[in-house]
């Protein structure tokens, strides 16, 4: 994300939605996949910033 303001950190809030889970073949991490959306409280100098995606990721 290209940042065009003046400061370096924005607070997001948001959710992730896991879809979907599943052991590896050997047992030992599981796989997961979802969707987030993140956002900022829009203010008069920033506006509305949301960020949305998906991710898959793997746990030990």
């Amino acid at each position: 994300m290209k940042i065009p303001y003046a400061i370096d950190f924005i607070t997001l809030s948001g959710t992730l939605t896991f879809s979907n889970s599943m052991p590896s073949k050997d047992g030992t991490k599981v796989n997961y996949s979802g969707q987030y959306t993140l956002e900022n409280q829009p203010d008069e100098e920033y506006g509305k910033i949301s960020i949305n995606g998906k991710f898959n990721l793997t746990l030990e």
